[in-house]
């Protein structure tokens, strides 16, 4: 049954549409007005379906990718072309040859990583549109230029396969990148004004910290994944340190202690609010150097974007909801107000209820990822 004969149905008696969902109905739970009491303060789901969890993994990096000072200190930034027995861009050891060698960006930015780092990369093989999500959970990126970064684009950029480039050089908003193109010019430099670039942009991909900064805290480095937020900071320090990282709850006025040690990345898995996040610099003998703060809600792009909650020609109510992430877990909670009680719980997408005639109720629809909640909406509805 779909939602369409649903509705059809609902035609002919009294009914509440907040939105309608036009999908199939692929399995429901029931339950009469037979209520049980208690208040669920916690969910009772399992996470993930397990015919998903292949599928959501593959969503999530399998390790988040670490902030690190490059082998390389110096770095010296290319505005001539490779000479063409330079093996980084024209041999065996670029990854596109011997078919796709320059005049080509991916060929052109493969052989000029290697040439940066000293040592292969750990880039997409691939068109360039594939690098930036080839990238999650390996390097460091961020949508902040940085000098020795790889500059992502996807479509519409390079008829539709993407484009990537070098920053060699950075004054003030302008950067200097270094690139080749399909079928089109071997080498060349261009300028470009960090905030305007252009369609299709992706971000950075930071193969390592080429600044000659010593003893302090860089910017934040962010990324979001479909449960968590990971996130990371530039740390330049050489003296022996240990970083404290800690986020504060706006709502709750309280400071909660995330982790300790030398890692400069962390992971905030928490509801959906508003928070602070705090990475302290501490000494050897615990004593605070340095500190920064930033501002977060805590929640990932994960929403319930459609609800539903319809009265059908026999009196009962058909319950849904659905994300703009397929691989969502749902709740849906009961609440009778006359009796002031959360009395039921379904852990389906969706779900048919038998209401008590003229009492009013209240339906908050859940979605979790990796047992997380990340959003939630509330309805009433009356009997």
């Amino acid at each position: 049954m779909n939602l369409k004969n649903v509705s059809k149905k609902a035609m002919f008696s009294s009914f509440l549409v907040l939105t309608f969902l036009g999908m199939g109905l692929t399995s429901t739970e029931k339950v009469n007005a037979e209520e049980s009491s208690g208040f669920f303060n916690t969910r009772t789901g399992v996470g993930i379906p397990t015919e998903l969890q292949e599928e959501y993994l593959e969503q999530v990096p399998d390790s988040v990718a670490s902030i690190t000072r490059s082998a390389s200190a110096k770095f010296t930034p290319r505005l001539t072309a490779p000479a063409t027995n330079n093996a980084y861009y024209y041999s065996r050891a670029n990854a596109y040859y011997p078919d796709y060698l320059m005049p080509n960006c991916t060929a052109y930015a493969w052989g000029r990583a290697y040439e940066i780092l000293g040592s292969i990369p750990n880039l997409s093989r691939g068109d360039a549109f594939q690098w930036w999500g080839y990238n999650a959970g390996k390097y460091a990126s961020g949508q902040t230029p940085r000098v020795g970064a790889i500059v992502c684009w996807g479509s519409p950029e390079g008829l539709g396969k993407g484009h990537v480039a070098v920053v060699e050089e950075m004054n003030g908003d302008t950067l200097t990148l270094s690139e080749s193109s399909w079928g089109g010019f071997l080498f060349r430099t261009r300028q470009i004004n960090k905030n305007n670039m252009g369609a299709g942009f992706q971000g950075y991909i930071y193969l390592g910290d080429f600044s000659n900064k010593s003893n302090t805290l860089g910017d934040w480095v962010t990324e979001k994944t479909w449960s968590e937020m990971n996130i990371g900071i530039w740390d330049y320090y050489t003296i022996p340190h240990t970083l404290r990282w800690q986020y504060y709850d706006l709502d709750k006025k309280e400071w909660y202690e995330i982790q300790r040690g030398v890692s400069n990345w962390t992971s905030l898995v928490v509801s959906k609010g508003t928070y602070w996040v705090k990475v302290d610099v501490l000494d050897q003998n615990n004593n605070m150097i340095e500190t920064k703060t930033m501002g977060t809600d805590g929640a990932t792009n994960s929403i319930i974007n459609a609800a539903n909650v319809t009265r059908e020609a026999n009196g009962e109510y058909l319950l849904g909801a659905a994300s703009n992430n397929p691989y969502m877990s749902y709740v849906a909670k009961l609440y009778n107000y006359q009796t002031g009680q959360w009395f039921t719980q379904f852990n389906s997408q969706w779900a048919r209820f038998m209401p008590k005639q003229g009492v009013k109720y209240r339906v908050q629809f859940e979605i979790y990822g990796w047992n997380r909640r990340l959003d939630f909406q509330g309805y009433d509805f009356v009997g």
